[in-house]
C-alpha cells in the first residue's frame, strides 16, 4: 500500500515535472537574457559628437512583452491547486515550484481565495504562513 502510494506521488510529480519543462526553459532563457543585457549596459557607452549632446534626447520606448507570454490565470491557479495537493506553501515556494511571476501567483492566490478553493494557515512545523486548499477542495 505504502510502494502504490509512493509510486503514484512519483507519477504525480513526474507529469508536473514535465508540464513545467517549458516553462524551465524559458526561464533559462530570460536568465541568459538579463546576463547578456546586464554585461551590454556594463560597456563604456561610444563617445557622442558634441552637436548630438546638445539634441534633447527621446524617450526610449520600453518593449513590453508580446501578449499571451504570461501564463494564463487558468494556468497559475492550475499550477498552485496542483502544488499545494501536495500540502501548504508558502508564497515563495509556490512561485519556486510554478516558475511563474510572484505577481501571476499573488493574482492566482487571490481569484482562489475569494473562490474558497485556497486559505491561509500558519504552519506547525516553522510557523510561517503558508497557502493550503480548503478542505472543500481537496481532493
Amino acid at each position: 500500500m505504502a510502494a502504490d502510494l509512493l509510486d503514484r506521488i512519483r507519477d504525480e510529480l513526474a507529469q508536473r515535472a514535465a508540464a513545467l519543462a517549458p516553462l524551465m526553459e524559458e526561464h533559462e532563457r530570460l536568465v541568459e537574457a538579463v546576463a547578456t543585457l546586464t554585461t551590454v549596459e556594463s560597456a563604456p557607452a561610444p563617445r557622442r559628437r558634441a552637436a548630438r549632446e546638445t539634441t534633447p534626447r527621446k524617450r526610449e520606448r520600453v518593449e513590453r512583452p508580446a501578449r499571451g507570454s504570461r501564463a494564463s490565470s487558468r494556468e497559475a491557479r492550475g499550477a498552485i491547486v496542483a502544488a499545494l495537493e501536495h500540502g501548504s506553501h508558502t508564497l515563495s515556494e509556490l512561485v519556486m515550484v510554478s516558475a511563474m511571476s510572484t505577481a501571476e501567483i499573488r493574482a492566482g492566490l487571490t481569484r482562489l481565495s475569494r473562490q474558497r478553493q485556497v486559505t491561509r494557515v500558519k504552519r506547525a512545523g516553522d510557523g510561517k504562513s503558508a497557502y493550503a486548499l480548503a478542505a472543500s477542495a481537496q481532493p
